[in-house]
């Protein structure tokens, strides 16, 4: 079992160190307790595709 959050090569739950299945970019969600790490670098696409999603939005109201 890992001790930190920070550790996104486990294949256990950092918080209650139930197996979980490490998703195609890393990160994962924990079917036990539901502790959820996120991707690498996932906050920085988050906010680009929030970005990208927005400027359609206005693109479609000024048609």
């Amino acid at each position: 079992m890992t001790t930190s959050p920070d550790d996104y090569d486990s294949t256990n739950c950092v918080w209650c160190g139930a197996a979980v299945q490490l998703g195609p970019e890393g990160g994962y969600v924990c079917g036990q307790c539901a502790y959820t790490v996120t991707p690498p670098g996932y906050e920085k696409l988050a906010a680009a595709g929030r970005t990208e999603i927005r400027l359609r939005r206005q693109a479609k109201r000024h048609r």
